[in-house]
């Protein structure tokens, strides 16, 4: 696992003069920014053996991240339709009266710690899911895959919360909207590439474990 002072180098590198300490917390927050917008850190989460009756449960992303994006699910090896709420009211507009089935047809994500099956199933499965996450607030690095893939971009982004700091000796509102423009196409070409399937999803498998609703 790659630390946040694993990018300290490059970060530096871009904006020598502000303190570690300081460059610490904007590689965090730069980190976490990374992977909210681009989706690019891609795992299976562990199959969730689910009871009759679930309407929500709360999804189980590995150890010190946060699900973003659920971007495909299995129901006992069948594929349900991943959607977001604002989907579901266009396209589906009376979703919130489907009957109980004895599969769900389709799921969504209501935040970051929710998510909701429609219509209510009748019969117990195993749900796989296939999501984009992020550091939590808690996390102390990125795997080591993340890091190297995107340690030039998540620097970049750091070094533009530096430069954007006011009134310090390594302020500088040029430079930073440079850094900025660079960490915004870092973004854009991870995403794309991570809708291309290119990008390295480090899928962790963790045996099936039970979930009630909420």
């Amino acid at each position: 696992m790659a630390e946040w002072r694993d990018f300290l180098p490059e970060t530096m590198r871009l904006c020598p003069s502000a303190p570690r300490v300081v460059a610490l917390t904007q590689i965090k927050e730069a980190c976490i920014d990374f992977f909210h917008r681009s989706r690019c850190w891609r795992v299976d989460l562990a199959p969730m053996v689910v009871p009759v009756s679930t309407t929500t449960f709360a999804p189980v992303p590995p150890l010190a991240t946060e699900v973003v994006d659920i971007m495909s699910a299995q129901w006992d090896g069948k594929t349900i339709t991943v959607k977001s709420r604002q989907e579901l009211d266009d396209e589906f507009g009376g979703w919130r009266a489907l009957q109980p089935s004895d599969r769900p047809l389709m799921l969504t994500l209501t935040d970051e710690r929710t998510v909701r099956l429609i219509p209510m199933n009748t019969a117990a499965g195993t749900l796989d899911i296939y999501a984009a996450i992020k550091p939590s607030r808690d996390a102390t690095g990125v795997s080591d895959a993340q890091f190297s893939e995107h340690v030039e971009t998540i620097a970049m982004g750091a070094a533009h919360r530096l430069l954007m700091m006011p009134d310090k000796a390594w302020t500088n509102f040029e430079l930073a909207g440079e850094r900025m423009s660079a960490f915004r196409d870092g973004i854009r070409k991870a995403r794309n590439l991570a809708k291309r399937g290119y990008a390295r999803s480090n899928n962790l498998y963790a045996p099936a474990r039970r979930y009630g609703g909420l």
